[in-house]
This record gives C-alpha cells, structure tokens and sequence, in this order.
C-alpha cells in the first residue's frame, strides 16, 4: 500500500495477476472507521464513489489490514 495526500494505491506483488494495482482516492472515501479488534490486527474499512460513475454496479467496499505496525502513522 502507498499512501500519498490524495490517494491511497493497493499494489498486487503477484505479476501474474490481472489485477496490477487498484487506487482509492481519498476526497471520494466516505464512511471510513479504524477498528481495533481485542484478537488480531488493526484495520481501516470504509467505503469509495467510483472516478466514473457507473463503471461498477456499487460502491466498493474496502479494508486494509496493518499486520505489522503502522497503523499511527497511517492515522
């Protein structure tokens, strides 16, 4: 995951994958919450407006697990 001031971007470390890299960006992420589970690791959910309108049948949905540490920064 990159994390820029306007974006965030999932980057697939597979290269044989289809999907190469997937970009949210951050002006169009609504309904975010930072959950903090007693048992595993913390992650950030929410959801995003596509950059095309009708391109995907809903919103997508995300969430991005900090498996090790980071998650302050990222906040």
């Amino acid at each position: 995951m990159i994390l820029t001031s306007n974006r965030l971007i999932l980057v697939n470390k597979k290269q044989n994958d289809v999907l190469k890299a997937f970009d949210l960006p951050l002006a169009l992420m609504f309904g975010e919450s930072f959950e903090q589970p007693i048992f595993g690791a913390n992650y950030i959910t929410g959801k995003v407006k596509p950059l095309m309108q009708g391109s995907l049948p809903s919103d997508p949905v995300f969430k991005a697990w900090f498996m090790e540490g980071g998650c302050g920064k990222f906040l």
